[in-house]
Formats: structure tokens, sequence, C-alpha cells
């Protein structure tokens, strides 16, 4: 995964009525965010409420992700878990669906502290042969990696790329001192990407891709290409949704509502979560509407 670079969308999983995986929905969102150019596509990451999905529900959205996608893009998977094992065993089982990688959190809950953590990457990092991104969210896990831990985990084998969403715009700066000059290192915080791609990430996770593909990518397009101002204008128009997903605490359930503005409903999400509230709901499809202002993208 050497080329783990440019727009990765964490996919939302599509829900019908009675709450089991609409795939036929999946199909053509698949076929959606592809066709906007993005660089590849996570199933069963947190976007998509992986931790409310059953192992054979996993694995259809695995194998349909995969069949849609047709080698087009990269398809990782979301293996995060409290326990090791359960991580190697996810991570082996997306490579036998026909992933080419995997994503994993720290181990939330369990709070390990450096020693622990650092056994658990070495444990995944020996027993799986399926490519890894490492990724940094002390909001979800209550671990804050700091580069320099950060940077000994991403030398281990198989633990090839970061994904870093602490939050800090110092963050992607810092582990690029510390890294080889081509290890990929992503944004995850979308409403620092520019800051980030200016930073020196290479890449942006971006579940807002989901609702706005098009826009992430040219926004990626622009700053590769030098292009410092129409990046920044381009940031500016879109840059209302990124804060309404990263910033309310919501960003499951606004980036399954901006699809339900544009006209691809994907269903409520799964409880404990719920569908926002109808003054949120009017930000979002405000932000949506500015975010989609015609506009030429490069």
């Amino acid at each position: 995964m050497s080329e783990m670079r440019g727009i990765v969308v964490p996919l939302v999983t599509p829900f019908a009525a009675d709450s089991s995986i609409d795939v036929d929905r999946l199909v053509k969102h698949v076929d959606r965010v592809i066709e906007a150019g993005v660089h590849g596509v996570i199933v069963a990451a947190s976007t998509g409420e992986g931790v409310s999905l059953l192992d054979g529900e996993r694995d259809l959205l695995i194998r349909t992700t995969v069949e849609v996608a047709a080698g087009r893009v990269l398809v990782l998977v979301g293996c995060s878990s409290y326990a090791t094992n359960d991580v190697v065993a996810k991570i082996d089982r997306a490579a036998e669906l026909g992933a080419v990688g995997a994503m994993i959190t720290h181990p939330y809950y369990a709070l390990p502290d450096e020693r622990e953590l650092l056994t658990h990457y070495e444990t995944v990092s020996g027993r799986v042969a399926l490519p890894v991104m490492v990724y940094n969210n002390p909001a979800t896990t209550g671990i804050d990696m700091q580069p320099e831990a950060f940077a000994e985990v991403l030398s281990m084998p198989n633990l090839v790329a970061a994904k870093e969403s602490s939050g800090d715009c110092t963050r992607i700066p810092r582990l690029r001192r510390l890294v080889a000059p081509e290890f990929p290192l992503l944004c995850g915080t979308d409403n620092q990407a520019l800051e980030q791609f200016v930073g020196g990430a290479d890449g942006w996770v971006a579940g807002v891709a989901n609702v706005i593909p098009a826009q992430c990518v040219a926004l990626f397009n622009l700053v590769a290409a030098g292009d410092l101002v129409g990046a920044q204008s381009l940031y500016r128009r879109i840059y209302r949704y990124l804060t309404a997903a990263e910033l309310t605490g919501k960003y499951v359930q606004v980036n399954r509502a901006g699809l339900e503005v544009l006209g691809f409903p994907v269903g409520p999400p799964r409880q404990p979560l719920l569908a926002i509230d109808e003054e949120l709901m009017a930000e979002v499809a405000s932000a949506v509407e500015e975010a989609n202002r015609t506009q030429e993208l490069s």
C-alpha cells in the first residue's frame, strides 16, 4: 500500500428500513465515489458503523465492495478491536475476502500504556500478511500516541501507512520528520485537510467524501498541482460542511444526513445513534448546498 495517497473514503454503510445492509444502495454508493475520482475506500470503519456489524454482515460488506471496486481503487477494511487476537482475526478475514489492506485504531476502552500498546502492534505486525494503516484517534480510543512513539510503531513490518486524527495541526509535520520521506501519512481531521496537506500529508481519509467526493478529490489535486490559491477558494466553499461533520459530535449522522440532502438516502444509523435533529439538519442542508455551488473543479 505504498500507493496509499490521495482521497480515501471510509464508506457509510447503507441500511434498509429493517436495519439490514442495503446491498443495492451499497453497490451504487461504491460506484458513485469511485466515479468521482477517489483513490481508495474503507469498509466497516467507524464512519461505516463497523462496531455495530455482525460477522456475517462484515463479510457481506467486504465481499460486495471488493466485487464492485473490481480493482479500480484500493479496498481497505476497518479491523479495530479491544483485543489483539480479534484484530488479527479480522485482518486475516479481510484478506480472505479480497481486501488489499486494513485500518486499525489503538485498542479502545482498555487504555493500554505505551509498553502494552507497542506490544500490541508488534503482535499484529508479526502475525498478519495484509498491509495495515494505523490510526491515531484519541477522541474515540482515549489514547493519544505522540509522534515519537507513533513513528516507532510505523517502523514495524506490515504497518505501512498512518492516519492522524488528533486534531493537532503540528502532528503531520512532526511525524514527517520521523518517518521515511515516502511513508504515507494521511489526514484524518476533515476541517484541517488543507492545513495538513501543506504540512506534509500525502492524502486524506475523508468521511465527508461520502457526500462531496468530487470536491475532496479536487482539493487534493489542486494542492498536488501547487495551486494553493485555487485550493483555498475551494476549501472555503466546503469548509462549512467539513466543520458540521467534524465538530458537532455527530460525524456518522451528519454524513448520512448529507447523503439524504443529495437525494441519496442510506437509511438511519443503528442505535444507539439516532438521526440528527431539525436544527442540525437545516445546517447540514445549507452547508451541502454551499459545497455544491457551481464552480469549476480542477
